[in-house]
This record gives structure tokens, sequence and C-alpha cells, in this order.
């Protein structure tokens, strides 16, 4: 089964899983109940914990290697060269670095 489309009641449109707000989960609750084996492969059939666990990872790196190119940035702009090579063979000090720097 593919995304559907539901019309909430008052027309908000819900296609796909999005997720719910307190007042409008409890402004449909009736909505939902009648519809619950169709929201429930909506949520099942749209999720996919391999893909969302992939997708943190990457985010995860992606926000470290950004955090050491700053890093190795005002390192080279501070002309401090040996914390730079000190930096890239002892992460506790690269983790002072950072502090230092006001990233994290």
């Amino acid at each position: 089964m593919g995304s559907r489309t539901f019309f909430l009641p008052g027309g908000a449109l819900v296609q796909g899983f999005l997720p719910l707000t307190v007042n409008e989960v409890g402004n449909n609750v009736d909505f939902l109940k009648k519809h619950r084996a169709e929201v429930l492969e909506m949520i099942l059939t749209t999720y996919n914990k391999k893909l969302h666990e992939k997708t943190l990872r990457r985010e995860g790196r992606d926000e470290g290697i950004q955090n050491i190119n700053r890093l190795n940035g005002y390192l080279l702009a501070d002309k401090r060269y040996s914390d730079l090579e000190r930096s890239t063979k002892d992460t506790e000090y690269q983790e002072k670095l950072l502090k230092e720097y006001g990233i994290e």
C-alpha cells in the first residue's frame, strides 16, 4: 500500500505519516480510532529503522567533520601547527582544543 492521504475533520490534510501534536490527536481521536489499521500500516511501512539509524550516523559524522575542519582552520590561522599535528594523534587533546575554541 502506498502513501495514503487523509482529510481530518476540520479540513487538515495528512499525507503519509506526519507527527501530530497533542491537540491534533485529541481533536481527531474518533477519526484515528476509526482508521486505526490504516494509520498503523502507514506508520509501519513509512518508518525504516535502519535508514533512520544510517541517517543519524551520517548526520553525526558530517557534524563531526565540520567541527574538526573548523578547529583545523582556527589552528592554522593562529599558526598553532604543533597543536594541529598533536590533535591528529591525540583525541583527548583534540577535544580540549575544540572546547578552547568553543566548538561543540
